[in-house]
């Protein structure tokens, strides 16, 4: 629907992970301050004054603190308090209590000098959960499990048992005996391992509540006091123990043992003072929480379910629990009818984002320093108390008094600490914080957004059923049903859809127009349909249907949702239609244009081959698209647009200034700058840059294009680039999923990447005096002896000349021997240049140490060479240097001696990678292959124009993979290319009419063909297909061929990366085979079908040494060692050794007392 498209506008697709940050840094800390009582020890008090937490920024730019492998991040500043009590002294003052991470635009931190993504969490929302169980004797009972937010869950269950003799002492025997009548009750139950119980009747009366609330039993004797008394004396017997001595404790024993409750003051209207005190591992009050603390997703849930208009309170009290309580003696009453909760459906599961994640660990982390400033406290405290008695008791002396140096500021460090370290342990180690993916924005975007049902109370991927894994009706609109990865994550990984927000407690809203009397309510803003109010009963609908200009809906039946049930239903019924057809698909398969035209499992793996893209030299916009580039380039931050409007009057490749004329945050004239990165690598290897887009002059609005960024062209995504393809055979080289590709591809750098590699020194430690001994001459003081250091100009020539470094070669190292910047690198030649001192061996003379430096002398020689040099096969471009290089000048200028401690040298050197025969290549529809052979462009197939092909295809990869969108997407592309097009199709365009797609590519192609002339653009018996030419005898093909214009990436797999060899390596343990991994020097894999082709050439020979001597033949090994260490090369077998895996496979038959022997064994064995 074109008009409603234009209307509505996708909101920010990173905007999720800042907003639940900044709510973190607003909300969240003050209220787990508000959470927490002032810490009181003795006559001290500290008092933390939540409501004037402030937040400064960081004074050091993000670029300079990643360059120095630092924490981007912010501090927390509190107004606190301390009190004396005995001497009525208060203490105020800021404290800076911790420092947090934090977060960039594109939703990722830096910690330590690290990106990291802190991905969503879906799990089940605390709160109460419906469930009904069946017991041993088969019978049905009611359960109500609430979950908590920290700590265990509260199990409240109705229980049968019988109490005909039960024990009671004294007079409670006949005045609670109506309480369990019918032997039936409700029980309370939490704990992790679900032993600590409380019948409810107990609880709820101690917590101050009538006993006729839940069970409809009037005991007038059951009073709080009486109750706790009960909990107190552990006097319930349970039916199997009555016979014997022992007692069946129905709660905790801390209860038992609890001191300090005032039972007259308990009832006296201080009862929720006591219950909290009391009760506080079951409510959630306490310090260490058990249970009872729900936040405010459990607290909104528990509100919405009992119509509750409790807000300010993030535990349960007896009021939540009575009405619990109630519900289970209900469905009692009913027969067991209670309404099961769906643990899929998306109103009873939320998201926890990064300041979620974040707040839990900044709430662990408190806890451990109200501990730590307790103990100090205590001190203080003890102290004070020593000085008062000495001065009771001689007070009549004259007693100096006692300056106790008491500030708040003496305890920060009991609080930032463990703080601090619980943050550093949550990025290091929790599994929802990955490293920042960055091949290129797509996968940085999309990495922002995912959200995963794994990681720390989620669910286990071996664990997880097909239920879990599978498309629930909730996830319409909110939840895409195309992105997931393939293997063992599929389904418990997801991505948000398009227009779907997170709210304040973590749910997914999907935006909807009200539909009212037949006709679009477009003046408003959209509504975002809650799923506890979808399961309600709305009937929905996406945005599928052809609207009037005026919001009338068309009158024909429409396929609607209602809860979970789908129907075709008339206009007139419909509450709500959606704002945009792609709006039920992630970001990465709504790239995808004629998605719609594919199979799911091939949109499936388009979308994730999407984020494995390469940023290309020369990137190009795809012809067919589907809108989202823009919005995705954008939202990803790697393209800048202006934040005002106003003048460029200086531009470089690092910076760009813009005289603003009113600028929106100040509200005056100022010069706004932006900085570009110039190839800064990312994790994956590959770089980020960005490309001046204006020139000095020009005029730029808010919003306007600024700068490009790899990945991206004119401000939109580009991963890839329109190539001319054709579908047919050639001689076999395209046989199943290979390509054959045109070398003009790899001349003219099309499909050409560039890759960022690490390569790192590690410089020991080094005093700082041992160069004052000898310096005026070559000779060095045998004081440096096993010390390293670098190469220094400072000492002219010495060594660069004996490591045979050449002339041209030194110019490029500095004063320090480290690589100049820009610098163009080969194999060998040195990055940074590290050598070992020895001692001498014998004195030297002057003369001698000419003759030395200038011939050279092995056996003199007192260095030993550890430059960092470049490796083999290596060639490009020195980008940067990182880490801190010990100069020779502060060496020099010690005079004490001291230890310059060891520090790391890292140089990034960019290497272009040109397209090879090994390379992986995809589309983005699911089509992929490995490129099979490079052609000559003379020897190509061409077109009747003489333009060549730049890939051929194999036509038998479309039908069996069913992804007709390719076809659909490359005709198009070829009509937009011959007419100089672009188009952009939005998914499901089947609402403009039936074979609407095939009537525009029908359309185009025809179009294309009668403004340029040619013929041989369209047949109207096969459109799209023509004739092409053999390269190399001129002829046409014996068949028409599919010619399109398709978009290609290519992906990161690349043959450089997964070519391997391996001499000798580690070997396992129990089988004595190679390992696996190519990073681990490991072996290949020899599969049957390798032994099949072995077999069938009759290499008998070289099977059998693959399978011995290079397996687990550890006998064979050996031998081969010994004649290849003589200089016996070749091969001769051992037909009597044994294989480590057969002997394995003899123990275990013997395991399974089957005694097998060969030739070799004794045969007294088998007796």
């Amino acid at each position: 629907m074109k008009d409603q498209s234009i209307r509505y506008s996708i909101h920010d697709l990173a905007e999720a992970q800042r907003r639940n940050y900044v709510r973190f840094l607003t909300n969240g800390l003050k209220s787990e301050l508000d959470h927490f009582p002032p810490i009181r020890v003795g006559w001290l008090e500290l008092i933390f004054h939540s409501s004037t937490c402030q937040i400064r920024l960081p004074r050091e730019r993000a670029s300079q603190t990643i360059k120095k492998q630092g924490t981007i991040s912010v501090s927390l500043y509190v107004a606190a308090s301390l009190i004396d009590h005995y001497t009525g002294q208060i203490i105020h003052c800021w404290m800076p209590i911790s420092r947090i991470p934090l977060i960039l635009g594109a939703g990722g931190f830096y910690v330590r000098g690290i990106g990291w993504i802190v991905v969503h969490q879906i799990i089940r929302a605390p709160g109460p959960y419906n469930e009904i169980l069946t017991n041993k004797n088969e019978k049905r009972q009611s359960e109500i499990i609430l979950l908590s937010e920290v700590g265990s869950r509260i199990y409240i269950k109705h229980k049968t048992q019988d109490f005909t003799s039960l024990n009671l002492i004294q007079f409670f025997c006949n005045k609670y005996s109506d309480l369990f009548n019918n032997s039936e009750f409700i029980e309370v139950s939490w704990g992790a391992d679900d032993t600590q119980k409380i019948p409810a009747a107990l609880l709820l009366s101690a917590l101050g509540l009538p006993s006729n609330l839940f069970s409809g039993v009037s005991n007038s004797y059951l009073t709080p006091k009486r109750a706790l008394n009960l909990i107190k004396k552990n006097i319930i017997i349970s039916n199997e123990i009555r016979n014997s001595n022992a007692t069946h404790i129905y709660y905790s024993k801390r209860f038992s043992n609890k001191s300090g409750i005032n039972e007259i003051n308990f009832i006296n209207q201080k009862s929720s003072a006591n219950s909290k005190r009391f009760f506080g591992f079951i409510l959630g009050s306490s310090d260490a929480i058990r249970a009872g603390f729900i936040g405010t997703t459990g607290r909104m849930r528990l509100n919405t379910r009992y119509g509750l208009s409790i807000t300010d309170r993030r535990t349960i009290n007896g009021q939540d629990l009575a009405y619990l309580v109630e519900e289970v003696y209900i469905a009692k009453i009913d027969n067991f009818k209670l309404q099961l909760d769906d643990r899929d459906n998306l109103k009873n599961r939320y998201l926890r984002s990064c300041g979620d994640l974040l707040q839990a660990c900044w709430r662990c982390g408190f806890i451990k320093g109200r501990k730590l400033a307790i103990k100090k406290l205590v001190q203080f405290n003890i102290a004070q108390s020593r000085f008062s008695n000495e001065f009771r008791k001689n007070q009549y002396q004259r007693i100096q008094p006692i300056q106790f140096q008491i500030n708040p500021i003496n305890i920060i460090d009991a609080f930032r600490k463990p703080i601090e370290d619980e943050i550093r342990i949550f990025f290091s180690t929790n599994p929802l914080s990955q490293w920042w993916q960055y091949t290129n924005p797509l996968e940085s975007l999309t990495h922002t957004r995912r959200c995963t049902s794994l990681g720390p109370g989620g669910l286990s991927r071996d664990r997880a059923s097909i239920a879990v894994r599978n498309i629930h009706p909730s996830h319409f609109g909110r939840i895409c049903p195309i992105e997931t990865p393939e293997g063992k994550n599929v389904g418990v990984v997801n991505s948000p859809a398009l227009g779907t927000r997170i709210d304040n407690y973590g749910f997914l809203l999907p935006p909807y127009f009200r539909v009212q009397h037949n006709s679009l309510v477009t003046n408003k803003n959209p509504v975002y349909l809650h799923p506890s109010i979808d399961a309600k009963g709305s009937w929905v609908t996406s945005n599928e249907l052809i609207v009037s200009p005026s919001g009338k809906l068309p009158n024909r039946r429409q396929r609607s949702r209602y809860i979970e049930r789908f129907s075709s239903i008339s206009p007139h019924l419909i509450d709500l239609f959606g704002v945009t057809p792609p709006q039920m698909l992630s970001v990465g398969a709504g790239l995808i244009p004629f998605v719609e035209h594919n199979d799911g499992n091939r949109a499936l793996m388009g979308s994730n081959m999407q984020r494995q893209a390469l940023p290309l030299i020369q990137p190009e916009r795809p012809i067919v698209g589907t809108g989202l580039e823009p919005i995705v380039a954008s939202d990803s931050r790697a393209t800048i647009r202006a934040i005002a409007s106003g003048y460029v009057y200086w531009t470089t490749s690092h910076e760009i200034r813009v005289h603003s004329i009113l600028h929106w945050r100040s509200g005056q004239f100022r010069t706004i700058k932006y900085k570009l990165g110039r190839y800064i690598p990312t994790p994956k290897g590959t770089f980020f840059d960005n490309r001046p887009w204006v020139e000095d002059g020009d005029w730029v609005q808010t919003g306007d294009l600024i700068a490009d960024a790899a990945g991206c062209s004119h401000g939109d995504l580009a991963l890839g680039r329109n190539l001319i393809i054709a579908y047919t055979p050639w001689e076999g080289y395209n046989y199943e999923d290979s390509v054959l590709i045109n070398e003009r591809l790899v001349h003219q750098d099309l499909i050409t990447s560039i890759h960022i590699k690490p390569y790192t020194a590690t410089l020991p430690e080094v005093y700082s005096n041992i160069y004052n001994q000898a310096i005026g001459n070559y000779a060095l003081p045998p004081s440096l002896s096993g010390h390293y250091d670098i190469i220094h100009g400072k000492i002219p020539g010495t060594f660069l000349t004996r490591l045979g470094v050449l002339r041209k070669h030194q110019k490029q190292l500095d004063k320090d021997g480290v690589i100049h910047i820009g610098s163009w690198v080969k194999p060998g030649n040195i990055l940074i240049g590290i050598i070992e001192l020895l001692e001498r061996k014998k004195p030297v003379s002057g003369a001698r140490q000419l003759v030395i430096d200038i011939l050279g002398d092995e056996e003199s020689r007192r260095y030993r060479d550890h430059s960092l040099r470049v490796p083999n096969f290596v060639q490009g471009r020195v980008i940067d240097v990182r880490g801190t290089r010990p100069s020779w000048s502060r060496l020099m200028g010690s005079h004490k001696e001291s230890i310059h401690p060891s520090t790391e040298l890292v140089v990034y050197i960019a290497q272009r990678c040109q397209i090879r025969v090994g390379d992986k290549i995809a589309g983005r529809h699911g089509n992929k292959g490995v490129i099979a052979k490079i052609v000559p462009q003379q020897d190509i197939p061409y077109l009747a124009s003489g333009l060549s092909i730049d890939i051929v295809l194999n036509p038998l990869g479309v039908p069996s993979r069913m992804n007709v969108g390719q076809i659909y997407e490359g005709i198009l592309g070829l009509a937009g290319r011959l007419l100089g097009q672009h188009y952009r199709v939005i998914p499901f365009d089947e609402i403009y009419g039936s074979e609407t797609s095939y009537g525009l590519v029908h359309g185009k192609l025809l179009e294309a063909q009668q403004r340029l002339g040619l013929s041989w653009i369209f047949n109207p018996q096969a459109p799209g297909k023509t004739y092409l030419f053999d390269g190399r005898t001129g002829e046409p093909l014996e068949q028409l061929v599919l010619l399109t214009t398709s978009y290609i990436l290519k992906l990161e797999h690349r043959v450089d990366e997964k070519i391997h060899a391996r001499t000798t390596g580690p070997y396992a343990l129990s089988t004595q085979q190679p390992v696996r991994g190519r990073s681990r020097q490991g072996g290949q894999r020899l599969g049957e079908i390798e032994v099949w082709a072995l077999e069938g050439f009759g290499a008998s020979y070289t099977l059998h040494e693959i399978l011995t001597t290079k397996s687990d033949d550890i006998k064979s090994r050996r031998a081969i060692s010994i004649r290849l260490s003589k200089g016996i090369y070749g091969f001769r077998p051992q037909f009597q050794s044994q294989s480590e895996a057969f002997k394995v496979l003899i123990l275990e038959l013997r395991s399974l007392c089957l005694n097998l022997t060969d030739s070799e064994t004794d045969p007294s064995d088998f007796n």
